[in-house]
């Protein structure tokens, strides 16, 4: 597993009844993602930023989540991608429940991912997720567009591929 992202983003993208889901970000903003079809769960707009969750939850059979945080404040004086993922990892780091356990990293030029697991740091547990996290620079803060599998199956990983290329954002 150690080379989990090259893996996932070399697979070719398989039908999962995937949708394009569009938000409307603050001051006009777009940005789309493809993912499963979920629910969505809360949306609210703040002076800190905005925050969006979906969920594919309470279905036992579909074991989907989407989170998508805009900051206004930057990360640690990030501007670039690959400096917003540098500041997610540091920020994780600090995190007294879980612990980050990276398996792949990737920057484009248009974001960076982050594919991971999370240990709880009490007990050293694996929690049985799948993690994808699509991290840029975005108005002079940065965003988070986070999907994740429970107990993810293989066929999963081509979800996290398709999650991943289809990425976009206009600000």
């Amino acid at each position: 597993m150690k080379n989990f992202l090259p893996a996932i983003l070399a697979l070719v993208s398989l039908s999962a009844q995937a949708d394009i889901l569009e938000l409307t970000l603050p001051d006009n903003g777009k940005l789309s993602v493809d993912v499963p079809a979920m629910i969505k769960t809360s949306e609210k707009t703040d002076a800190n930023g905005y925050q969006y969750h979906a969920s594919s939850f309470p279905n036992p059979n579909i074991r989907y989540s989407l989170s998508v945080f805009i900051e206004k404040e930057k990360c640690q004086n990030a501007s670039t991608h690959q400096e917003v993922g540098d500041c997610f990892i540091a920020k994780m780091a600090s995190n007294a429940q879980y612990a980050l356990e990276i398996k792949g990293r990737m920057c484009f030029p248009s974001y960076c991912m982050i594919a991971a697991s999370y240990k709880e740091r009490a007990t050293g547990k694996l929690l049985p997720h799948l993690h994808g996290h699509l991290l840029f620079a975005y108005r002079g803060g940065w965003a988070d567009v986070h999907f994740s599998v429970l107990t993810p199956l293989e066929k999963d990983a081509a979800l996290l591929s398709t999650f991943s290329k289809s990425l976009q954002y206009k600000e």
